[in-house]
């Protein structure tokens, strides 16, 4: 080697290591940097710094350095010596050998797999999760300080380390059980500031913003102290803010912290530049119409806002804020904050919020999203004063009654319990237009109301037969098609349905229930109605039918037999026909009614109390009715015909021949949706099913579907206030359905009903009326919403608003489990859907094959032999809900919803 400079063997050597070490050195500092992207570049790196430093030095030797071959081979062997060296360091950083983790790279990995220390103490490791998710025996920690003697545990901490084995996957032996008791102990004491977050992780967190000991910039990201970082700024808001449109980012599983920036801006300043802008853009409208344009919808639309808020700002009603949002992500890991940071912008655009990573001011960024109140990024939205308040993410307390049922998931994701038997009324009120999810609701609250309750009675009424018979067969009760030879007497009493909590005479409200009934009757026959004194004849022809099969107000005379309608059309009749004779009143009258009679005529004892002297006037009218009285009933005579047996009505004419042994009725009434009848049919059922309520020793559901048939009669919605607000003494709960809210607030009547459910909610509707607007104080987002909301028919799931007296309102996602979903769709079949799923046995199989459920009894997979359904009889003839419904089944992922 011939050269310039003459170099000595020692000379050389040094020369080479020297040369050797500043490459190895070079190598340790690129590798070090490329390694925070990923390890493959960290090695590649690594590589052309070796390979060009040999190259390098080799090319340098050969023209600077006079040298012995001997001498340069030392120095070379030297110099391989440096490299092999540099190589070692190279792979320590890649594949990070504890010794140089310590020793050469004291800051935190971003590596995924990183074990940290080994020998830490599980109660200073840095994070809770790592902690809670760490099964025992993988931290190290093998010293005794490190468990919890066994014999030391209670059962209750015991079961607590199993339990938490079994969840991890080990094995609970002796040594883990004192491992995992030791770490959830030590878990225990320390505090929570956020899901995943201890105190003293946050503390460091919050530091980090505000005074960060490292701070490296990349493009569109940075790391601080160790964490990885992305600020990402609104670069558009949506066009109208709704109530608590940020709680899906800041109540997101991600760690996310949100900041805004917001200052008023100059009110005059403001006005002057909108008078500006209102003024070209009229200009801009003339012109094109002096062209003959006609594409000047747009502007003219944003004239009329501009002129909108111009109007205001002059009113001073309202104000504008320019409003900067910025949201930063951390990861302990890049891959980890990329990957968060997808999800918050694809969430973000579902909200009509555009996140936008900031670019190359991720430094600036990280001072804008302090609590300093100086940005450093100007990128703000101009905000009126009525869309910010929309801003401030206020998050109402969680509702979770005891002995509730889950109704749905609220607009941060908690699910919504409601117990209406805990609330001080238990009726409820559900609207919504057809296929809007409200009949799927109500199915879905009786279904988990049924499996959660035994000491429930349900009964319901469909008017069309086609929103709840099939749910009902599901579930293996009874349908009752009413009509035919089926019977429900109006005018029964028995001794139970007197009830001294209503302070009233059950003989005197059943008077006034069936008074109430014949009104809905002839409110259907007659325009006018019933008059007061069509109302004075039949209530004078109810006291001749009860007085005729010996029943008076006195309890201990409601076990006789009750009357009919036909003896209360024979007291019209009486009346008509000018009044009963001598003989044929002393016959009617009891020895304790409290009434004499005898040849100076009625009398009432001293001692009657009110009931018995309205008696007496029922009598002396049924003996000498007034001339006005017979005329009106000499008119009434044909319009009750229909209700004379064997006519139309005549299913509410004769003896009650339903017996209801079961916790589970629908009555099906399409016999008569064509007919003008509905109104007294549904009327008469609202009354028997108070009555029902009220004798039951069960808590009691009714549930009316098509509830105006009842909403738009005087009668009927009478009763309605009457079982809602007696209900609850006898634990009954009424459920009105109805298409629109409206029909709950047409007068004072109906929304004294309203207001007396406890519960509502408002499902789809296209218009929303000011007067629900009025009674709920509706924000115009909220109307929209209601508007928006989604339906049942149209997805796999529902919307509603949620109202109570208790929680107030609250907007409502309605999901069913799968399971669910094949029990509340009348499409679907709950046996199809268990064998698919391989849960049926062999026995279960055997009763499907014995009750009608042909091609349903082939094994699908490999079940013990145990039955899901204990106790059933292999053939039943008529099997009740529990054989019908395997209960230990629960509902499991998200299912469908159907339409209405």
């Amino acid at each position: 080697m011939i050269g310039p400079y003459t170099l000595s063997r020692p000379e050389l050597i040094a020369l080479g290591v020297g040369a050797n070490a500043l490459i190895a050195a070079l190598m340790v500092a690129v590798t070090s940097w490329q390694y925070r992207h990923s390890k493959v570049r960290a090695g590649v790196a690594g590589m052309v710094v070796g390979i060009s430093g040999i190259v390098i030095q080799r090319y340098a030797g050969a023209r600077l350095i006079t040298a012995s071959w001997p001498a340069y081979r030392a120095g070379l062997f030297a110099g391989a010596i440096a490299a092999v060296v540099s190589a070692c360091i190279v792979a320590a950083l890649v594949w990070r050998t504890p010794l140089f983790v310590e020793v050469v790279l004291p800051w935190r990995s971003p590596s995924d797999d990183d074990s940290a220390d080994t020998t830490a103490d599980p109660q200073t490791s840095s994070s809770l999760t790592d902690r809670l998710l760490t099964p025992s025996g993988e931290d190290g920690g093998d010293d005794e300080d490190g468990r919890i003697p066994i014999d030391d545990l209670s059962g209750e901490e015991m079961q607590e380390a199993i339990e938490y084995l079994e969840a991890v996957g080990q094995e609970p032996d002796k040594d883990a059980i004192e491992k995992a008791a030791y770490q959830l102990a030590s878990t225990d004491e320390t505090t929570l500031a956020t899901t995943f977050t201890t105190d003293e992780e946050k503390g460091r967190i919050d530091r980090s913003v505000l005074a960060p000991e490292v701070i490296d910039e990349e493009a569109n990201w940075h790391s601080r102290d160790g964490d990885f970082y992305q600020i990402l700024t609104a670069s558009s808001l949506p066009r109208f803010l709704s109530s608590g449109w940020l709680l899906p980012l800041t109540l997101a599983s991600e760690d996310v912290r949100l900041s805004m920036q917001i200052n008023p801006r100059e009110t005059e300043d403001v006005k002057s530049r909108l008078q500006k802008r209102l003024t070209q853009m009229k200009s801009a409208i003339q012109r094109k119409k002096r062209r003959n344009r006609t594409d000047t919808h747009e502007q003219e639309h944003e004239a009329e806002e501009l002129d909108r808020l111009l109007g205001e700002l002059v009113k001073g009603t309202t104000k504008l804020f320019d409003v900067s949002v910025f949201v930063e992500i951390r990861g302990q890991t890049l891959e980890e904050m990329q990957e968060a940071s997808k999800r918050i912008q694809r969430r973000a655009r579902q909200q009509g919020l555009d996140l936008t990573p900031i670019q190359a001011e991720q430094d600036a960024a990280q001072a804008s999203v302090a609590p300093l109140a100086s940005p450093e990024i100007e990128n703000h939205n101009t905000v009126q004063l009525e869309a910010l308040t929309q801003c401030f993410n206020f998050v109402e307390p969680a509702v979770d009654d005891e002995n509730g049922i889950l109704l749905g998931f609220d607009n941060t994701n908690r699910p919504v319990i409601i117990n209406r038997y805990g609330l001080s009324g238990h009726s409820k009120a559900i609207s919504g237009k057809v296929g809007s999810g409200k009949t799927y609701a109500t199915k879905m609250a009786l279904w988990r109301r049924i499996l959660v309750d035994d000491d429930l009675k349900t009964i319901i009424f469909d008017p069309l037969g086609d929103d709840f018979v099939d749910f009902v067969e599901q579930l293996g009760g009874t349908v009752i098609k009413f009509g035919g030879d089926y019977r429900i007497n109006p005018l029964d009493i028995d001794r139970a349905a007197h009830d001294a909590t209503t302070q009233e005479s059950a003989f005197k409200l059943k008077l006034r229930n069936v008074v109430r009934l014949f009104g809905t009757y002839l409110d259907e026959k007659d325009t006018d109605g019933m008059t007061s004194g069509d109302e004075g004849v039949i209530s004078n022809a109810i006291y001749y039918a009860y007085l005729k099969q010996g029943i008076t107000p006195d309890p201990e005379t409601f076990d006789r037999e009750s009357p009919i309608i036909d003896d209360v059309i024979e007291g019209v009749g009486i009346i008509a026909n000018g009044g009963l004779s001598d003989e044929e009143l002393k016959e009617i009258i009891p020895n304790r009614l409290g009434v004499t009679f005898d040849d100076d005529g009625l009398t009432v004892d001293t001692d009657a109390d009110d009931v018995e002297s309205e008696v007496l006037d029922a009598v002396t009218n049924l003996q000498t009715p007034p001339e006005r009285y017979q005329t009106i009933a000499r008119q009434l005579e044909p319009k009750l015909e229909s209700l004379k047996q064997w006519n139309i009505n005549s299913n509410l004419n004769g003896p009650s021949n339903i017996d209801l042994d079961d916790d589970l009725v629908v009555f099906d009434m399409s016999s008569f949706a064509d007919t003008g009848e509905m109104p007294i049919i549904m009327h008469a059922m609202l009354n028997w099913a108070y009555d029902e309520a009220r004798r039951s020793d069960k808590k009691t559901d009714v549930t009316f579907e098509e509830a105006h048939y009842l909403l738009r009669r005087d009668g009927a919605r009478d009763l309605i206030n009457l079982f809602i607000r007696h209900s609850r003494h006898f634990s009954a709960g009424l459920t009105l359905i109805s298409q629109t809210a409206e029909e709950f607030l047409k007068n004072d009547a109906t929304r004294e009903i309203y207001d007396n459910c406890d519960v509502k909610q408002l499902f789809y509707q296209e218009n929303v009326g000011p007067e629900v607007v009025d009674y709920f104080e509706l924000s115009e987002d909220e109307v929209r919403d209601i508007q928006r909301a989604t339906r049942g028919e149209d997805a796999d799931y529902s919307e509603c608003l949620l109202s109570t007296s208790q929680h107030g309102r609250r907007w409502l996602d309605v999901y069913s489990g799968e399971f669910e979903h094949h029990i509340l769709d009348d499409d679907r079949d709950p046996w199809t859907y268990l064998q698919n799923e391989g849960m049926l046995s062999e026995r279960d199989r055997r009763w499907m094959e014995n009750n009608g459920y042909p091609g349903s009894v082939q094994p699908q997979s490999a079940v013990d032999d145990e039955a899901l359904l204990d106790g059933i009889d292999p053939e039943p003839e008529s099997p009740n809900e529990a054989d019908v419904m395997p209960a230990n089944l629960e509902s499991q992922t998200q299912g469908g919803e159907s339409d209405d």
